[in-house]
């Protein structure tokens, strides 16, 4: 059974790292972005599941990039 894909996007890398680490523990794969641009070519790349998102983000804002999200891979 493939583990379920979760996206974490988060301008803080201390944020990233817990959130990654703990999640990883549980089981789950995990791929972590800072910024937009990482976003997307994560969403190129891979299938997710879930994603969190951080609102405030230093190049775009969060609830703009979850359109992005929906638009691109609407299971997510």
């Amino acid at each position: 059974m493939a583990q379920t894909q979760i996206l974490i996007i988060d301008d803080e890398a201390d944020v990233c790292t817990f959130f990654s680490r703990l999640l990883s523990r549980s089981g789950y794969q995990v791929t972590t972005a800072r910024n937009q641009a990482e976003a997307t070519q994560a969403l190129s790349a891979g299938l997710y599941s879930v994603a969190l998102v951080d609102l405030k983000l230093p190049d775009t804002d969060g609830l703009s990039l979850l359109q992005q999200i929906k638009g691109r891979q609407p299971a997510c």
